[in-house]
């Protein structure tokens, strides 16, 4: 991370040497070179000082801090109802869901725990894709599978 940091810095610095002697080229010849013979990054880094020259600018005068950090505001709130509405639009598909969910559960309960139940609902367990496991042993489902346990 430090080792991009610094390379980017080596980059910006060999930009502003590359723009100084443009510069001074430009300066004793009399005339501006043409777009063509300045480097792109060289022409991106002179972009972005005068960008933030800009904004420096901008950022000295209490009129423009207002406007500034009044945009950014309203962009931020812009924002944040959009995640709002978004979250508050997705709560019913979140809710039809997790009814799905617990309906298909409570379904593969009962046809698993009833034999009558299960008779009706595993067909329709199948059809959708859940089908629930029949029931193992002779007793015909549903209840406890130890004999014992009938007796009283």
């Amino acid at each position: 991370m430090l080792q991009a940091l610094k390379d980017f810095q080596i980059q910006r610095f060999n930009d502003l040497v590359a723009l100084a002697e443009i510069a001074q080229t430009a300066w004793k010849q009399q005339r501006l070179p043409a777009c063509d013979d300045v480097p792109k990054s060289a022409q991106y880094t002179a972009m972005g000082i005068l960008v933030a020259a800009q904004l420096v600018m901008i950022l000295l005068s209490s009129r423009g801090r207002r406007i500034i950090f009044l945009t950014v505001d309203t962009v931020l709130a812009v924002l944040l109802v959009g995640i709002l509405l978004v979250a508050i639009l997705s709560l019913p598909f979140g809710a039809a869901y997790i009814g799905l969910r617990g309906s298909i559960m409570m379904a593969r309960s009962l046809a698993e725990n009833f034999t009558a139940l299960g008779l009706v609902l595993r067909p329709l367990l199948a059809l959708i894709g859940q089908a629930a496991v029949a029931p193992t042993g002779s007793g015909g489902g549903g209840g406890t599978t130890d004999p014992a346990a009938g007796r009283s």
